[in-house]
């Protein structure tokens, strides 16, 4: 993740749109059968919001980080809508 003013262009750089995300974290190496997906999804209907998507999956802490797999840490979000 880079900061907004950052000057530079690039193929691998997207411009993520400002507005709210609903997120939620995994430890899982994988989510092979969209658990975190579906929770997250259910987390925004039950609290009267509309996904407007894609997913964004970001992991915060990888193997270049810790060579643990318990330790690594993965964030899944989406942009919401009232």
């Amino acid at each position: 993740m880079v900061e907004s003013d950052v000057s530079f262009k690039h193929e691998l750089v997207t411009l993520i749109p400002e507005g709210d995300y609903a997120s939620i974290y995994m430890r899982e190496k994988r989510d092979t059968t969209g658990v975190y997906y579906d929770a997250l999804l259910n987390f925004i209907k039950a609290e009267g919001y509309k996904a407007e998507g894609p997913f964004l999956i970001r992991r915060i802490v990888d193997s270049f980080i810790s060579h643990h797999e318990e330790e690594r840490l993965t964030e899944i979000q989406i942009r919401i809508t009232s």
